[in-house]
């Protein structure tokens, strides 16, 4: 385990049974409140004596004045504590939908009050404030890890604000000794039958937020993967909820280990339907944000050729608006051939959408990988269980 940046990271890559996910209330502005933490209070010029410094890094902090920064976020930080109070103890109403509202509002104003201080043309930021907010981050973290650990329970993975425990004691017990410790409310955020953590594509370290598991409900939760991320087609998200489905269905690694054969199946039947083009048109559609115009990119993305087609046919898009379109010769390098813009509508009789199927088949074998590369299914192995299935053999 590794301490480093706020973060405690080497996730536990693989299944884990009977795991607790604990959250800290608003861990960074609770930090800037608790430790007056503010460009006028760090390295002030009238308490260089100081007494009160920052862990790791040594910076002194004001001891005769209250900072701007902790002044301004400790009533935002107030209320939203006062919202999640009132959600928990009201049942649902509209009154609940409108707490849940302004508490997630306030909860993103609170991350980009900490966001800014590192920002360099930020009018109260200084780089010095980011720096020590993360630096007692990380010995929190590293105290509530101990902490943990002596109760009896694992800490398998730990990133920003949550820590994933395994253990068989009582989880609001362990919450009680860790908040009496840092005097920052922490909570349960999700008792899971199961989880897996997920590896990096390219090495065999674990991706710090990138994970799937099954709750005591029966929900899943997901992080990081093809399901959560919009420049995805549905074809590949529908066929990784419908794997998952299968998943929720475990109640530990035996009973996961026996749906395997069943997700690969599922897995078989979209690949199929790519080869006989039976697939809805929609559900190949990426749907990708441009990020700046077109003059400015070096590479021939497919999001370029898009955006060249759609300027042929006197359309500018604009950063920060989407585009759409299919994949229709993934190795083309003229961009009239690489992808075509998607359309709602077609005029009666007009030509289809020719996709590129190994493009499509790739994607597909991609997103089963994200979910079964801790148990060895690489998109080689999968092409493999497909069998004769597929028309042509895909380099990996």
């Amino acid at each position: 385990m590794v301490a480093h940046g706020g973060r405690i990271y080497d996730p536990k890559v693989g299944f884990h049974e009977r795991v607790i996910e604990i959250d800290f209330t608003s861990l960074y502005p609770s930090i800037m409140v608790m430790n007056n933490i503010s460009p006028d209070t760090l390295l002030c010029t009238c308490c260089t004596g100081s007494k009160h410094r920052v862990p790791f890094i040594g910076y002194h902090i004001c001891e005769k004045n209250r900072g701007f920064l902790p002044r301004v976020v400790q009533p935002l930080l107030e209320r939203r504590i006062e919202y999640k109070n009132r959600i928990k103890k009201e049942k649902k109403t509209e009154m609940t939908n409108q707490y849940m509202a302004r508490k997630d509002a306030l909860k993103w104003i609170l991350v980009t009050c900490f966001g800014y201080t590192g920002y360099r043309n930020a009018c109260f930021g200084r780089i010095e404030c980011h720096e020590a907010i993360t630096a007692y981050g990380r010995e929190i973290l590293v105290k509530t890890a101990e902490i943990a650990q002596e109760n009896k329970y694992r800490v398998l993975h730990g990133i920003v604000d949550s820590l994933w425990l395994q253990g068989s004691g009582n989880p609001k017990d362990v919450c009680k000794k860790i908040q009496a410790a840092i005097h920052i409310p922490i909570e349960v955020d999700g008792i899971y039958r199961w989880i897996v953590f997920l590896p990096r594509r390219s090495q065999t370290t674990g991706a710090l937020n990138r994970y799937y598991g099954c709750l005591e409900n029966g929900d899943i939760k997901i992080r990081g993967l093809e399901i959560r991320q919009g420049n995805i087609p549905p074809l590949v998200k529908a066929m990784q909820k419908d794997i998952l489905a299968v998943f929720s269905q475990a109640k530990d690694l035996q009973e996961f280990r026996k749906l395997i054969p069943k997700a690969i199946t599922i897995l078989k039947g979209y690949v199929e339907k790519i080869q006989e083009g039976t697939c809805i048109e929609k559900d190949l559609v990426f749907t990708s944000r441009v990020s700046r115009p077109v003059s400015t990119y070096r590479h021939h993305t497919n999001n370029v050729a898009c955006l060249l087609q759609l300027q042929d046919n006197g359309i500018t898009v604009k950063p920060g608006q989407y585009v759409q379109y299919v994949i229709t010769d993934a190795t083309a390098k003229k961009y009239q051939r690489k992808v075509k813009v998607w359309r709602d509508s077609r005029k009666k009789g007009e030509e289809g959408y020719r996709y590129d199927k190994e493009a499509y088949i790739r994607y597909l074998l991609r997103g089963g990988e994200s979910l079964l590369l801790p148990f060895g299914y690489t998109q080689k192995k999968l092409q493999e269980c497909m069998g004769s299935m597929l028309q042509t053999k895909l380099p990996f």
